[in-house]
């Protein structure tokens, strides 16, 4: 991938900081990516995230990572989850009004997953990868769009039988034997699992 640069996205809450790159495929698709929660460390530098952007660089025209607001350089405060839906909403359409030709994918981990499952019922992306999101945490809402779920059979955080509940047709499950939370020294699973993935 290209050398990232910083930018600041129109928001509802003034702007957001982000970090966009340009990706591999010129005819590729147009990626967001959502980080974990902003209240316990979560950030756009997180290292699931990094992982996953360098997974799917050859199938991206462009990146944007993003700090949900109240994070860095992001104004606005915690919003307790509602006003971040808008913030990846925010992205959406930054990159889109950059890309406006390229498909639009969200890719979420853990608070940032149902971040992005939420903003998808709005955003209607053509595709939605969520890592680890947080079953049995948090309300995730239906998914009728092109979905993959990435997870570990050791994830602390996820409720595998509300994971499979909630799964519905449409939604792929893909999980790692041996894995946390966190993809603690599964790093190179996850990667292949992203890069792997139809």
């Amino acid at each position: 991938m290209v050398s990232a640069k910083h930018v600041a996205i129109p928001a509802p809450i003034g702007h957001l900081e982000g970090l966009f790159e340009d990706g591999d495929d010129v005819a590729g698709a147009a990626l967001v990516f959502c980080h974990p929660h902003p209240q316990y460390g979560g950030s756009m530098y997180d290292g699931v995230l990094d992982c996953a952007a360098r997974a799917l660089a050859s199938r991206a025209r462009a990146c944007l990572r993003f700090n949900f607001r109240g994070v860095g350089a992001s104004d606005g405060d915690w919003d307790g989850g509602s006003g971040e839906v808008d913030d990846v909403v925010a992205a959406a359409q930054f990159i889109v009004g950059m890309h406006p030709d390229a498909p639009l994918w969200i890719v979420g981990y853990s608070f940032g997953a149902a971040m992005a499952a939420s903003a998808a019922q709005r955003l209607s992306p053509a595709r939605l990868i969520l890592i680890a999101p947080p079953a049995g945490r948090m309300q995730l809402p239906p998914i009728t769009g092109d979905c993959d779920v990435i997870y570990g059979d050791r994830d602390a955080f996820i409720d595998p039988d509300m994971l499979r509940e909630w799964a519905p047709t449409n939604l792929r499950l893909h999980g790692i034997t041996g894995c946390d939370h966190f993809f603690a020294g599964r790093e190179r699973e996850l990667q292949a699992t992203l890069q792997a993935l139809p």
